[in-house]
């Protein structure tokens, strides 16, 4: 069998087309407008690495040189703006740039939850990173992040974040950013 020959093939007209090649892969195919008959294949698993590591390196440049208290770039929170309450991620980008220049104390007094749950985002981060580069599917998901306890213990621990850091007395006032 040819190694581009299609087993099943579902056409509907303006939607992503599913192929299903003979080596029982899965690739998603799309018509480029204006071309018809050609077709046009969604970037693989390492080109879209290759994308998000760029990325990646691009933001944390960005985070690097420019401060986000006073630059156009970084938008303010919408959440305070409309309210004038402090959501969970206020201070997030300033911690974020202070963390990138070695000030942890000054990060965690912007966003202390961000410093915090810092470790477990990069975890997740190179988890991700780990399945596309070495193709590991875990069945079993054995990671910590397909828990229902992790995930209702993060979903308390924020929204307790969230309204202690609006809350205007002494000890409380320190998490506000």
């Amino acid at each position: 069998m040819d190694k581009g020959r299609v087993d099943r093939w579902h056409r509907f007209p303006g939607i992503v087309h599913d192929i299903h090649l003979y080596d029982g892969r899965s690739r998603f195919l799309d018509f480029v407008p204006g071309h018809a008959g050609q077709l046009m294949t969604w970037p693989s698993q390492r080109s879209r690495l290759g994308f998000i590591l760029m990325g990646a390196i691009v933001l944390l440049l960005l985070y690097f040189y420019f401060d986000p208290a006073g630059n156009i770039l970084f938008p303010p929170c919408p959440f305070y703006t409309i309210t004038g309450l402090f959501c969970p991620g206020c201070g997030s980008q300033r911690a974020f740039h202070a963390l990138l220049h070695g000030h942890i104390l000054l990060s965690a007094d912007f966003n202390l939850l961000f410093v915090l749950f810092l470790p477990l985002i990069l975890l997740a981060f190179f988890e991700q990173v780990r399945k596309l580069v070495f193709r590991v599917s875990d069945n079993k998901k054995l990671s910590i992040f397909y828990s229902t306890r992790f995930s209702r213990s993060v979903l308390i621990v924020v929204l307790l974040f969230w309204v202690l850091r609006n809350i205007p007395l002494f000890p409380l006032d320190r998490l506000a950013p």
